[in-house]
């Protein structure tokens, strides 16, 4: 009983926390169609931390098994403590990942506003910001949406390339949308 119920319970942890969430979100009255297009793939979602868990849980049981509850205790202390350990990892990398990202698109705005001041007086009271990130034929592109009343928003496409310096170049300048533009050609043909 309390084996099935460690592994089965312990084990499928985060399988059981997300079908909990699911299931108390749908007893709001108020839920609507969004929430179930998203919902039931939360269970879905979660099967890398639930494989995870389910393999402490059996290696924890296979040494209780075999060494009793004491070295079982120091086998599940230890991997816990391991998974704690990639845990914080893998948050430290994303955070700085993120801050790294930030700082880039703050230069990119202020490369935009910087280049388009010095070549159109009349976006000197533009407002700027950042419409898409992706690449396109290998190259990390940015697109700058530029709004200067009374004219109609423009956007303006920066390249990215780490290996040279300056990093960042202003590529074009266009009135297309990125949804109006071909996507399988440059922006700046268009």
């Amino acid at each position: 009983m309390l084996r099935g119920l460690f592994l089965y319970g312990f084990g499928l942890a985060p399988l059981w926390a997300a079908l909990l969430v699911v299931g108390l979100g749908s007893l709001e009255p108020r839920r609507g169609a969004d929430y179930w297009a998203v919902a039931p793939w939360l269970p879905i979602l979660v099967w890398p931390y639930t494989a995870w868990s389910y393999g402490i849980a059996v290696v924890t049981d296979r040494v209780y098994q075999r060494r009793g509850f004491k070295a079982a205790s120091l086998a599940l202390a230890a991997m816990l403590l391991i998974s704690a350990l990639a845990a914080w990892l893998y948050l430290t990398w994303s955070r700085v990942q993120t801050e790294k990202q930030e700082r880039e698109e703050g230069r990119v705005l202020t490369l935009v506003r910087e280049q388009l001041l010095t070549a159109d007086g009349s976006t000197r009271a533009a407002k700027g910001w950042l419409v898409n990130h992706g690449r396109f034929l290998g190259v990390e592109t940015y697109e700058v949406g530029i709004e200067a009343k009374p004219n109609p928003p423009r956007y303006a496409i920066v390249s990215v390339d780490r290996q040279r310096t300056p990093a960042l170049r202003l590529e074009c300048v266009t009135d297309k949308h990125s949804g109006l533009r071909d996507p399988h050609r440059p922006a700046c043909t268009q």
